[in-house]
Parts: structure tokens; C-alpha cells; sequence
């Protein structure tokens, strides 16, 4: 039928005049998604530990590996730890809920003194004490299973905007070898949606690789 409505699209537009700067990503359509390669910045740690990109891993294209793969636990020395920074955007303030998407790997065992081995990583936004998250360490169990069905294991964490404007979300690694393919963050409720790779990857200013 002739001028019939066929579907209803929501587009959120705002018209903003910020500076863009380089490396850079946006909230946009009530979310922010960063492709883990995509960092503002990466910095060693003080024990030589790096962050490393590697290419055809993961849902998207490319990890970012905690490296070396043999290295002590900087859980009790975070400030001093490898670091990537990500500047975003946020227009929206509050706490939001996000997710980490990390790649299953196990770290079974015992560390030399004695404590049970971790598969973790920290994250913060700006000058915020760093939240850990922990990655499932062994084989079997739901976790396990559903991180191998799916290729991924979400990390839940939140974050407290108290103002628009930039900012800079900082992931700090924990343990070694971990690795992880993109960051979510819903800044308005259902958003994101419920898919297994999820939406685009939110508006950027990094040139393609």
C-alpha cells in the first residue's frame, strides 16, 4: 500500500561542538563500544610488563595480550603495572554498567607461595581506584562451557560518570597472558542489545587498520 508505514527507526542525534581529539572514541545511540586494539595510550610496567596486539583473535579483529606470558602477579602493585588508556567521550552521566569481553584461557594451579592462580585484569575510569575482574580459571563448570560455546567470557563492571565531557577509561593488567577483544559500555538501558558480537563499534577517530 502506497504510503503506508513499513517500520519505525530510532535515531538519536545531538549536535554537539566539542574538540575531536586523536585516538579517541564517543557514546553514541546510549552506549559506548571500543575494539580493544583501538588505545589512546599503553604504557609498560615497572617489571616490564606490556600490552601487545594481536590480529585474528577473538569476535572482532584483534586482542590486546597482557605480556609477557610468564610474569609475577602485579595484583598488590596496580599503579606500577602495564596500562591502556581509552579517551572517551561521554555525554551521559550516572553509574552504567559495562562488559569486559575476555578471552577463555585457564591458569590452574598454585602460585609459588601458595596461592591459588588467577586469570584477572583491573579496570578504572580516570583517577578511580581500579576494579578487578576475574576471569574463570578452570576447566569445566558453566562458565567454562559457555566461554568456549561463545568464544568469550564477560567481564561485569561499572563505572560512575559524574560529568559529561572526556574522559579516560584505564585498563590495568593483572595477571599474564590474558587476553581481551572489546569493552562495552550502556549509558542508556537496552541499548546494546542481546547479541553474541554486539552492535558497531561506537564513532572514533582511529584510522582503519
Amino acid at each position: 500500500e502506497t504510503g503506508a508505514e513499513i517500520a519505525v527507526f530510532r535515531i538519536d542525534a545531538t549536535v554537539s561542538e566539542i574538540e575531536i581529539y586523536e585516538n579517541s572514541t564517543m557514546e553514541a545511540n546510549g552506549y559506548v563500544l571500543i575494539e580493544a586494539p583501538n588505545v589512546t595510550e599503553s604504557t609498560v610496567g615497572e617489571a616490564g610488563e606490556y600490552w601487545q596486539f594481536l590480529p585474528n583473535i577473538g569476535q572482532r579483529k584483534g586482542v590486546m595480550k597482557a605480556m609477557p606470558d610468564l610474569v609475577t602477579s602485579a595484583r598488590e602493585n596496580l599503579l606500577d603495572t602495564a596500562k591502556l588508556y581509552y579517551r572517551i567521550y561521554f555525554e551521559s552521566t550516572g553509574r552504567f554498567n559495562g562488559k569486559l569481553y575476555r578471552i577463555p584461557t585457564l591458569n590452574e594451579g598454585f602460585e609459588s607461595d601458595g596461592s591459588i592462580r588467577t586469570c584477572d585484569l583491573a579496570i578504572g575510569l580516570d583517577n578511580d581506584t581500579p576494579t578487578n575482574l576475574n576471569g574463570n580459571t578452570h576447566w569445566g563448570g558453566t562458565a567454562w562451557d559457555n566461554g568456549i560455546m561463545h568464544m568469550t567470557e564477560p567481564l561485569d563492571f561499572t563505572i560512575t560518570v559524574q560529568e559529561p565531557g572526556w574522559h579516560v577509561l584505564v585498563i590495568y593488567q593483572v595477571d599474564p597472558s590474558i587476553m581481551f577483544d572489546r569493552i562495552a559500555i550502556e549509558t542508556r538501558t537496552g541499548a546494546l542489545g542481546n547479541t553474541l558480537v554486539g552492535p558497531v563499534a561506537s564513532p572514533n577517530s582511529f584510522l582503519s587498520k
